[in-house]
């Protein structure tokens, strides 16, 4: 067996940013959810844009949609916009054009869609058009298209074999299909014919065969006579059932696979290579007597569950990855650590006393729960930026909610000096108070109200 090269992924939570949702995901008024610790689908981004470069000039309130509902010249405005956004003004929308589009929008809006969220839904209804009319199917022309792929030795198929292709491209269009579902299942079968897999005789399943095993043992390993008459024997069984080169080939690759590593090779020797290249491919070098123990009687564990040798060895390389980065426990030292990369991670600094402190606190409370190191180090992160981002407390608090309210706004009008009028701080603490009643954290709330209040900018 070969060992593989495998690396621990480095776990990484993107931090919120100024940039807010914007209209293409939200085409109604409900509120999108947004993880703990991400930054809203950058999705938003176009229309929150758009809408935030009237922030600076005009003074009119900023409503959730429901209540302030776009205008109808609004809505002429979002069809010009489409049009411009899909042709750029190589064309304008006819009368019969402008009346259709605008009964989508009334009816959009009815339903409670934003101007930014009507926009972007008819802009895609018309690169859909013109997507759909690019992809007429023409047979003619996907076959020469597919020739010119296949064959880019300057080279042509026979004459037989171009009628035959062109007999495919005309069923596939009768089908309904599009010239480019036509043109790459052209580029299928006419690579296949000339690589001499477009059949499954005994030829084909040798070749597939050996592909298999040498994409399992290596391109320099040569078959046995007694692991070729074998393997051969299940080719020609896949090839009676139907199945294709390709899936022959890694079906025999599975199948070898399974043989090497699978439930079929469950003996103390094959679980003892199974751990030393789990150790070789985290920890290199020769194992120490009492790691080969401690890693064996893992691997014995996880043999009388009934893990197969080869996943032994991958639950292996990740325990002993834990174990080399020092999160396999949580003892009041590896807990310090979690807090202090937790707080660099998010701050930048060096936390004083208190505010170690304080997260150890928040950190013990966590391991107390069962917690794993992983997990305490995120979560631990995540309150730091839910306390950075003022969104902690209890959402179903008036003064958190109020908190909630201020801060997407003032994340949302780019932090301009614009206080929330009256009626807009009345109209907000409504939306929040729904999503509070949803069960919505208050670090969702937020950032659920920043992108309708993006999308209600683009209301005005």
């Amino acid at each position: 067996m070969k060992a593989s090269n495998v690396s621990t992924p480095t776990l990484s939570l993107p931090r919120p940013t100024a940039s807010a949702p914007s209209a293409s995901t939200q085409r109604t008024a409900a509120p999108p959810t947004v993880a703990r610790g991400s930054q809203p689908s950058a999705v938003f981004q176009s229309s929150f844009e758009a809408s935030s470069q009237r922030t600076a000039t005009s003074g009119s309130e900023v409503l959730p949609t429901s209540v302030n509902p776009p205008t109808d010249d609004r809505l002429n405005q979002g069809i010009n916009n489409a049009y411009q956004q899909v042709f750029s003004g190589k064309k304008f929308p006819t009368g019969p054009e402008r009346t259709e589009l605008f009964k989508l929008a009334v009816k959009m809006r009815s339903e409670g869609a934003s101007a930014g969220a009507i926009e972007s839904a008819i802009s895609s209804k018309l690169q859909a058009e013109v997507n759909a009319e690019a992809d007429k199917a023409n047979p003619s022309q996907q076959l020469e298209d597919a020739i010119k792929l296949v064959y880019r030795d300057g080279s042509q198929p026979s004459q037989a074999d171009k009628n035959k292709f062109l007999k495919v491209a005309q069923d596939l269009a009768k089908e309904g299909k599009g010239a480019t579902d036509i043109k790459w299942t052209l580029y299928a079968q006419m690579s296949a014919a000339k690589e001499g897999l477009d059949n499954t005789g005994p030829a084909v399943q040798k070749k597939m065969f050996v592909e298999a095993y040498k994409q399992f043992h290596g391109h320099t390993a040569t078959p046995s006579a007694a692991d070729e008459t074998k393997w051969m024997k299940e080719a020609a069984k896949l090839a009676q059932e139907g199945k294709s080169p390709t899936d022959i080939k890694w079906t025999l690759y599975a199948m070898i696979r399974d043989a090497t590593q699978g439930p079929t090779a469950q003996g103390p020797a094959t679980r003892d290579e199974a751990f030393k290249e789990a150790f070789a491919n985290v920890y290199g070098g020769t194992p120490s007597a009492a790691e080969q123990t401690k890693w064996m009687n893992k691997a014995k564990e996880m043999a009388d569950k009934g893990a197969s040798n080869y996943d032994i060895k991958w639950a292996l390389i990740g325990e002993m990855n834990l174990a080399k980065s020092g999160m396999d426990n949580t003892r009041p030292e590896t807990l310090k650590r979690l807090v202090n990369e937790s707080l660099k991670i998010a701050t930048g600094g060096t936390p004083s006393p208190a505010e170690e402190a304080k997260w150890l606190a928040v950190a013990d409370k966590m391991a107390k729960e069962g917690k794993s190191a992983t997990d305490i180090k995120w979560g631990v992160y995540g309150e730091i930026r839910n306390a950075q981002e003022g969104v902690q407390g209890d959402p179903k608090s008036p003064t958190v909610l109020n908190n909630m309210v201020a801060e997407a706004f003032k994340q949302v009008m780019q932090n301009n000096g614009r206080q929330l009028s009256g009626r807009e701080l009345s109209e907000w603490m409504k939306v929040a108070t729904k999503l509070a009643e949803q069960g919505q954290d208050a670090f969702s709330i937020k950032w659920s109200l920043v992108g309708q209040m993006s999308e209600a900018l683009t209301n005005r």
